[in-house]
């Protein structure tokens, strides 16, 4: 008897958005290579893209952003400065 597939429920994929949502905006650790940070970013909103959950390229570049650690807070100054004067 093959496995029979059955739809997912509303709150089961809402949890998973919220999640991968949430891993979008974490933080990222001082030492972690920031490349490794960038591809698992990129997967989890693939991954979004994917169950048609859209977030605006620069909303995407605004988490990103606030997900870097102290270290890149000069870099995060000035692309802030850079979208308030737009």
């Amino acid at each position: 008897m093959g496995a029979t597939s059955r739809p997912l429920s509303k709150e089961v994929v809402s949890k998973s958005v919220d999640s991968k949502v949430a891993s979008l905006s974490s933080r990222m650790h001082e030492g972690m290579p920031i490349k490794s940070h960038i591809a698992e970013f990129f997967s989890i909103s693939n991954d979004l893209d994917k169950i048609e959950v859209k977030i605006e390229d620069e909303d995407q570049a605004l988490l990103l952003l606030c997900a870097l650690p102290s270290s890149y807070k000069t870099l995060r100054k000035l692309s802030f400065m850079e979208v308030s004067q737009q």
